[in-house]
């Protein structure tokens, strides 16, 4: 029943039966059981603040929802339900996980995002929530004069059925609803508030209790998460509470020692160079790193790259380097130009 579920790159972790521990001829009522004995343990009102728990129990109810939502389209498809039934259901359907890019300086600091979230399913009234509509070359049915239903005498009743040569839509020839894409429902979206906390992590997942889609079985709003994802700068990376990055210098400052103007997520900085850094050198700033739940800053840690001339050496500057070279020699370079061991 359940192998429209599996695709050519799924593994065995992603499959829904694999994540409930379900064989492949699973009931309903054991894919329920299954989902509420598994999610007791990591459920996050449970395990709060815990975010290898709330991630396990996104995948249990993402799969929960997989195989019910499969269970009911093969029942639909077998007849023993009816299309409403078949478009009600996907209530459970409705996106509840989304995944929030956040730019590094905004994430240091915290921010305020307002996001657009499906809220529910409404019934389409463009096409009557039939899925369908009448186009250019679209004709009344003639076998039920376009009421979408026929009289039949039963006795002295006069009774009225579903017209079986449109199927109750009164119109031969209809093309697709665009309004809601052949689904005879329309989701309607709001917006909400994501309140991103200062010196929140790559990953971190933040719930929003009670403003997601209703949940029929919970008789309640279902809860959202946002997982975080944090944009850094280009050759910025963070480990622990310092940030690292690259600093290029020309190798006369580096040489002679000098103020740069350098980068972090604050702003600019000016920083001092030292004279005599080499290439591979570490300049940290205290205090310019990523911030703790505590409110404790680390610092910003600068990797030195030396930026060198480019294009073939003119003789003046030939001759200013040899005298230069007098002036200022490397005391440890040995007869054969290699530093001693």
């Amino acid at each position: 029943m359940y192998e429209a579920l599996r695709t050519g790159t799924q593994t065995a972790m992603d499959d829904p039966l694999n994540v409930l521990g379900l064989g492949p001829d699973a009931s309903v009522d054991e894919i329920k059981a299954a989902f509420r004995r598994l999610v007791k343990k990591c459920h996050p009102d449970m395990a709060s603040g815990d975010a290898t728990a709330l991630k396990h129990f996104l995948r249990l109810k993402e799969a929960y929802q997989d195989l019910l939502q499969l269970h009911t389209a093969c029942v639909v498809s077998r007849g023993k339900q009816g299309v409403h039934e078949e478009n009600s259901f996907k209530y459970s359907g409705i996106q509840t996980l989304f995944f929030l890019e956040v730019d590094a300086r905004d994430a240091l600091k915290g921010v305020k995002l307002q996001v657009t979230v499906p809220e529910k399913e409404e019934f389409c009234h463009a096409c009557n929530g039939l899925g369908k509509v009448p186009d250019s070359s679209s004709s009344p049915c003639k076998a039920c004069n376009g009421r979408g239903y026929q009289e039949i005498e039963w006795g002295e009743e006069l009774l009225q059925v579903v017209c079986n040569h449109c199927s109750g839509k009164g119109t031969l020839g209809l093309t697709v609803c665009k309004a809601c894409r052949g689904q005879g429902q329309i989701l309607t979206e709001k917006q909400v508030t994501v309140t991103i906390p200062p010196g929140i992590s790559d990953g971190a997942i933040i719930k929003l209790p009670m403003q997601g889609p209703w949940d029929r079985e919970l008789e309640r709003r279902q809860d959202l998460f946002f997982e975080i994802s944090v944009k850094w700068p280009e050759q910025f990376s963070l480990k622990g509470r310092d940030i690292f990055s690259v600093l290029k210098i020309d190798c006369w400052t580096a040489l002679s020692g000098g103020r740069v103007q350098a980068t972090v997520l604050d702003g600019v900085r000016s920083i001092d160079i030292p004279a005599g850094t080499g290439p591979g050198s570490e300049i940290r700033i205290e205090r310019h790193g990523w911030i703790d739940d505590s409110g404790n800053r680390g610092d910003h840690i600068f990797k030195v790259e030396l930026e060198m001339p480019s294009g073939p050496c003119p003789d003046d500057a030939r001759r200013l380097l040899e005298r230069l070279k007098e002036i200022w020699p490397i005391q440890d370079l040995d007869p054969a130009g290699v530093l001693p061991g």
